[in-house]
């Protein structure tokens, strides 16, 4: 049996659109010198670009860059240039994408900073450690709201409830044995 190659990220970094980070994931151990340098060139080659929805992809110094922007945001994933260019697009496309269905639409850069442990939730189940673990956007958006994928009926289990989710459900069942519904198993 072969090896096995799970590509590899070498960073993801989101600025604004005047070139300002707003996040960066460095999973290469670069230095914050070559860091500032990467983000002001990734800036530079895309400012007169045009936001989509696709992604755009060019090679800078050996490293296969690809970018997509947002509303006043530009998110951008590098890799080596040995990788697979369609891969690297749907990692970029699942980051995106869920964010965008968290945010019902908003993905600017204010939205981003406000909501950004759920930002690094969504970027962690993708990407971890530079590798690529996921690239289905509802399964991702599941996980990082905490929801099952196999949930039947609209029920989750009840061990994998949040605390707040478990109280929120016993006060309403709490609530219907008090008006007279005895159906109070919740399920």
């Amino acid at each position: 049996m072969g090896d096995v190659h799970v590509p590899c990220i070498h960073c993801l970094i989101v600025l604004t659109s005047d070139g300002d980070r707003i996040l960066a994931k460095y999973y290469d151990k670069r230095a914050y010198e070559d860091q500032t340098k990467t983000e002001a060139t990734f800036h530079k080659k895309t400012k007169h670009g045009k936001y989509g929805q696709d992604c755009d992809v060019f090679l800078h110094d050996g490293e296969v860059i690809v970018h997509r922007g947002g509303t006043d945001c530009k998110f951008f994933l590098s890799s080596t240039q040995d990788e697979n260019e369609l891969i690297l697009t749907n990692t970029l496309d699942c980051i995106v994408d869920t964010l965008s269905h968290l945010f019902h639409g908003q993905l600017d850069h204010r939205t981003i900073l406000d909501n950004l442990e759920l930002v690094l939730l969504c970027i962690d189940e993708v990407i971890d450690h530079g590798q690529i673990m996921e690239l289905d956007p509802v399964a991702v958006q599941n996980r990082v709201v905490m929801r099952s994928s196999d949930v039947q009926g609209g029920q989750q289990p009840i061990g994998d409830l949040s605390i707040s989710q478990a109280l929120h459900l016993a006060k309403g069942q709490f609530q219907g044995f008090l008006s007279g519904n005895r159906n109070t198993d919740g399920y």
